[in-house]
């Protein structure tokens, strides 16, 4: 069954210790999404451990563990079970560690005591077991701070494949990297302060998707050695194992290739000396795309070029454009998908030929236009690598 909670009021960003209104059903080595699928705050992070230390009772009443205990007990065996009695709150363990718990008393006899839910973590002899008048705590601790602030969200229990949704960042939280290369298996060049200038995707029938990446970089060192590489080695996605849709309709059986760049434009002026930059400013965005339709009837051809009408005199017709590509299942499962969700269409005349009934081919061309409330587009991955991209 699904594990879910949500996060206890605010929590800002960089944060390594997130209180939930729920931790029961989570242990460390857990992962957790941290926010709703598809969203641009939804991130997913490792649990170190959880702590649900309690408060402790006054006057105090404490005793150990008799024997060990393996995790999954309702019964428990404790040294002296003296000043405990039914509805009493017990924390096992006294430090927030990975095997610490609250559980409430249903029942004693003798020094046997019954609780109302099972333990989650093994317990060994002379654990210490306290007496609390409440659960203080309710924290999910985990291995590497928060990229996004929460509020409030949702929090659930997940494995693989793990999705990551990917949207364009503002200049102030545009990523910057670094990038390696061996030349001649000589020299390693580290090429420093990086940034994306542009991405294009493409597919054509039968083969698989090429993406290709363009950079600008501020400068560049020698290294005495490489880093080592930290990319998935997977399948590549083929252009048949996909679907498309256009403006809600799956046009899946009449695309036939396509085209789609994703342009970061700089300022090529920010120099320093005249030949150094020092920095990458960013200017605009621009998305781009062709593809190419195979039609066998008028109705595709007439809503790209005429808006869905016969007349010749239309200048663009516009829609949404979403590409999934996909292979494998279960944990296996791997995904891209690539939502725009308006697309202006650039009509340009189309000869075809007249004395051919069969299905005929055509392109079409097109630029993205960012809609409020929306994201000019999203990208979502699913794969197996649990940290975050940016």
């Amino acid at each position: 069954p699904a594990v879910t909670t949500t996060v206890s009021g605010t929590e800002a960003v960089g944060q390594t210790v997130i209180t939930v209104a729920d931790e029961s059903g989570y242990f460390p080595g857990n992962y957790v999404q941290l926010g709703t699928l598809g969203t641009s705050d939804a991130e997913v992070r490792l649990i170190d451990y959880v702590d649900a230390l309690g408060t402790p009772s006054d006057p105090p009443v404490a005793t150990t563990i008799a024997g060990d205990e393996a995790a999954g007990q309702l019964i428990i065996s404790v040294a002296a079970a003296a000043g405990l009695v039914g509805g009493d709150l017990l924390q096992l363990g006294t430090t927030p560690t990975k095997d610490t718990e609250c559980r409430t008393i249903d029942s004693i006899d003798g020094n046997d005591i019954t609780l109302t839910a099972a333990t989650k973590f093994a317990h060994a002899t002379g654990t210490p077991v306290v007496k609390c008048s409440a659960q203080a705590k309710h924290d999910l601790v985990i291995t590497t701070a928060t990229k996004f602030a929460h509020n409030a969200s949702a929090v659930a229990k997940v494995t693989a494949p793990f999705t990551h949704t990917l949207t364009p960042a503002d200049y102030a939280s545009m990523p910057w990297a670094s990038l390696e290369r061996s030349i001649a298996a000589e020299i390693v060049e580290r090429i420093i302060d990086v940034r994306i200038q542009s991405i294009e995707l493409t597919g054509e029938s039968g083969l698989p998707l090429k993406a290709t990446v363009n950079y600008l970089a501020i400068t560049s060192e020698k290294q005495a050695s490489a880093q080592s590489a930290t990319y998935e080695t997977e399948m590549p996605f083929l252009f048949y194992g996909g679907t498309y849709t256009e403006d809600g309709s799956d046009v899946s059986a009449l695309f036939r290739k396509f085209s789609l760049k994703l342009d970061n434009v700089y300022d090529a002026d920010d120099q320093t000396d005249g030949y150094l930059r020092s920095d990458i400013p960013l200017i605009r965005r621009d998305v781009t795309g062709s593809w190419v339709y195979r039609m066998a009837a008028g109705t595709p051809y007439t809503a790209a070029h005429y808006d869905g009408s016969d007349d010749p005199n239309s200048s663009m017709s516009t829609g949404s454009l979403t590409i999934v590509q996909t292979y494998g299942t279960g944990t296996s499962a791997r995904t891209i998908t690539i939502t725009i969700p308006r697309i202006v269409h650039t009509v340009k005349t189309v000869e075809l030929d007249a004395g051919n009934n069969a299905a005929q081919e055509f392109m079409c061309e097109g630029h993205a236009e960012k809609l409020a409330g929306s994201e000019f587009y999203t990208v979502a991955i699913q794969n197996g690598v649990p940290s975050e991209y940016v």
